[in-house]
This record gives C-alpha cells, sequence and structure tokens, in this order.
C-alpha cells in the first residue's frame, strides 16, 4: 500500500512538472511500465517470461493510455488503481480467449506435473490438447471465462473443483 501511494505521490510531481499537459511522455509511459510490475504475483502474470510480461504490460498501458490520455487527469482520478486492476484483468481475460493456450500461466504445466495430475514428458500437441479441454471445462463449470478469471485472481476458486477438471481432461494422458 505503500509503494502506491509513494507511486501516486512521485507520478503527480511528474506530472505537474510535465509542460506538454494531455499527452503521456515517454517517462510516464515507463514509469507506469514498471508500476505494472507490481502486478507480476498475480497467479497468471508470474509464469510469464520477461518477453511476454513485457507484450502484457504494452497492451495494458496502450489501453490506459487510449482511454485516458490525460496522464494528469488519470494519476489524479479518484479510483485510478481500480481503473488499473480491471484493465490488467480484462487483458487476461482476452488473452485466454484469444488462446486457450494461455490457460498455462494459470495452472503450469510443471504445478500439474507436481500434483500427479499430467505425466512426464508430454508432447506439445498432447499438453495443448489439456489446455483447449481444461478452457472449455471452466468455460461449462463457472459459465464464462470472465467469472474463473475474476475467481482466480480474487482467489475464491474451489481448488477441488479445479482439480477436478483437469483430472478429467488429463484422463487420456495417464498411463494405465
Amino acid at each position: 500500500m505503500k509503494r502506491i501511494f509513494l507511486f501516486l505521490f512521485v507520478m503527480v510531481a511528474m506530472a505537474t512538472a510535465c509542460t506538454q499537459q494531455g499527452r503521456w511522455t515517454r517517462q510516464q509511459v515507463r514509469d507506469f511500465r514498471h508500476w505494472l510490475n507490481d502486478y507480476r504475483e498475480m497467479i497468471y502474470l508470474d509464469g510469464m517470461n520477461d518477453a511476454e510480461f513485457v507484450i502484457f504490460a504494452d497492451d495494458v498501458t496502450g489501453l490506459i493510455e487510449d482511454q485516458y490520455p490525460n496522464y494528469v487527469e488519470f494519476i489524479q482520478m479518484t479510483g485510478m488503481g481500480d481503473t488499473v486492476d480491471m484493465v490488467v484483468v480484462e487483458t487476461i481475460v482476452s488473452d485466454v480467449q484469444a488462446n486457450h493456450g494461455n490457460m498455462r500461466y494459470f495452472f503450469p504445466y510443471e504445478w500439474l506435473k507436481e500434483w500427479n495430475i499430467l505425466p512426464e514428458n508430454m508432447k506439445h500437441k498432447e499438453l495443448r490438447a489439456f489446455y483447449e479441454c481444461l478452457a472449455g471445462s471452466v468455460n461449462k463449470s463457472y459459465g464464462s471465462l470472465d467469472s474463473f478469471v475474476y475467481a482466480a485472481l480474487n482467489s475464491t476458486i474451489d481448488d477441488q473443483r479445479i482439480l477436478s477438471l483437469a483430472r478429467g481432461c488429463a484422463a487420456p494422458y495417464q498411463k494405465e
């Protein structure tokens, strides 16, 4: 929480010193992207490598900048953090909807092996099929990918329910 207030203070100070009103400067964009690093602790984002996270942060930054072209107004806006949270979650949902393989960020293969859900040495094609199955099962179980993502990010998921879905999708790959 202290980091957020410190960040806001620094951003407001920089914004007031900025002579170019209404557009984000390169430094402001860099600072905002740097601030997004705090989100890397989220379950979906912590599995991304640096290059993947840069692409994700660019997407979020672009959406925020498009919605709020006046940086000073954005930083001073009540609920700015909630707005960023919402855009981050919407971007995650879009990522997973665009490619069900992105479910691997919620349930990394290494974790699934440790939990004895998936076997060692699965082929890429098999992993892809597993994650597509899991995404479909999640959609059926939660009503929508949106509700699942919100539940996952807010830690309200019933772990046994998810493990059951994962085991069902992994059944064809288990050794007899």
